[in-house]
């Protein structure tokens, strides 16, 4: 339960209170900054997190009745929550094996487009620097 509330508040909550506190573009990085790089290991973590979380508010919002339409609020809100920083997660895989963030318009193709997705996300980076790299 620990991880869960630490991976929340870091990934969910905080990029979103950052943004409404008017914070600096620098502390954006970690979730909702879309430029650099991020390594298949994190990616992964991330994915699966995200899709085993939604997977199970989906099952529970079939229950139906009140507790199912709650489940229902619950996953809508997860998901527009995390619109951002899982977009950014995304692009910055594709960054890291040397692709444009444009890519991720892949996922607008049915099925083709999230498995082409996939594999773009699973292929190894580019060793040393790339046209992504941002300057320190």
């Amino acid at each position: 339960m620990q991880a869960f509330k630490t991976y929340f508040l870091a990934e969910v909550i905080r990029p979103y209170r950052l943004l409404l506190d008017g914070a600096q573009k620098a502390d954006f990085k970690p979730a909702v900054f879309l430029q650099g790089r991020i390594a298949r290991k994190q990616f992964w973590i991330y994915a699966v997190f995200f899709l085993l979380f939604s997977t199970v508010l989906g099952l529970l919002s079939t229950v139906g009745g009140i507790i199912g339409a709650f489940f229902i609020v619950l996953l809508s809100a997860y998901s527009l929550f995390t619109l951002l920083g899982s977009a950014s997660v995304v692009v910055r895989r594709l960054h890291d094996t040397n692709r444009t963030g444009w890519w991720l318009f892949l996922i607008l193709l049915p099925f083709l487009g999230l498995v082409a997705l996939a594999v773009l996300c699973s292929l190894p980076p580019t060793q040393g620097p790339n046209s992504f790299d941002t300057a320190n």
